[in-house]
């Protein structure tokens, strides 16, 4: 195979933002003396996709639970908080005259690509009205457990952790009726406002 060394190329940095055109054999030149054009141009393009980062619409989750029943425990499905993230599940309690909303941690398949005990975090869970888009049932977890427990530790026996992490004050159980109890029952969603970042280098693709 000829290698054509009077041919036009692009720069190897074109990606971010150098549309410089030359003939191959010119290129090594031209890479060696535009260093400072190269590392002002990859400065530029970093702080653009730190600003689309701080930027990208939270995480969010809709799941149902069926056949509430406020005498028992209940257990949404498990989610994830991002790829290669934590694996969760949301727990539903009744006392007191209260519906609690708890995050339980559970075993997961990135378990060991990320960062242990699971702290800080912020989630926001959302009890759905059923009939139109307003009037939702919403509190925030600040998910931030000054020690070690049981609700942010690894889960490495069981399912899922057995304490969660919450409020057992979420809404009034007498107000669990149309539009957000119906038939057995309720819509909720999980948004994903701030977790801990996994080992980006170590998330299989």
């Amino acid at each position: 195979m000829t290698i054509v060394l009077t041919k036009p190329i692009e720069c190897p940095y074109e990606d971010i933002g150098c549309c410089v055109e030359l003939p191959r054999r010119e290129m090594p030149e031209h890479e060696q003396n535009e260093t400072a054009l190269h590392l002002k141009l990859a400065n530029k393009a970093l702080k653009l996709e730190i600003q689309a980062l701080k930027t990208k619409p939270p995480n969010t989750l809709t799941f149902k639970i069926s056949n509430f029943d406020p005498s028992t425990s209940t257990y949404g499905p498990p989610f994830f908080t991002s790829p290669g993230g934590y694996k969760m599940c949301l727990g539903i309690t009744s006392k007191y005259g209260y519906m609690g909303v708890y995050l339980h941690l559970v075993q997961g398949e990135n378990d060991d690509t990320l960062p242990w005990p699971f702290r800080p975090a912020k989630i926001e869970i959302t009890l759905l009205n059923q009939e139109e888009n307003k009037g939702h049932e919403s509190s925030t977890i600040e998910y931030s457990p000054k020690k070690d427990s049981g609700s942010n530790r690894r889960v490495t026996d069981g399912e899922r952790s057995l304490f969660g992490y919450g409020t057992g004050k979420f809404t009034p159980l007498a107000s669990l009726k149309e539009p957000y109890l119906m038939k057995g029952i309720l819509y909720f969603r999980v948004t994903i406002l701030n977790v801990p970042e996994p080992k980006h280098w170590l998330v299989c693709n």
